[in-house]
């Protein structure tokens, strides 16, 4: 037996944001260069799921587990987020 760790660098921002639109103001440093001078305080449609948004979880969940079952993993059956792949017996726990 083995074990690894990792963790997911922007894990949430990996995922498009679905259901109602949300509309965010931008940091200043995080502007297009044209943007400066021109907007005091522009408003964006979020699309990428960003952490502490109440629906970013449900979002990326639903992305990795498509991305997760692609590579051959099975879900295993009343575990949440474990999966199992049964040729290279690998077990893998996905957790946010």
């Amino acid at each position: 037996m083995d074990g690894e760790e990792s963790d997911a660098s922007g894990a949430y921002t990996q995922s498009l944001l679905g259901g109602p639109e949300t509309w965010i103001t931008l940091p200043k440093h995080r502007w297009p260069k044209s943007w400066h001078g021109k907007y005091t305080e522009p408003v964006v449609r979020l699309r990428l799921s960003l952490y502490g948004h109440p629906l970013a979880g449900l979002y990326w969940e639903k992305h990795s587990k498509e991305r997760i079952m692609s590579c051959g993993f099975k879900p295993v059956p009343s575990w949440e987020c474990l999966y199992y792949h049964e040729q290279k017996q690998l077990f893998l726990l996905v957790y946010v």
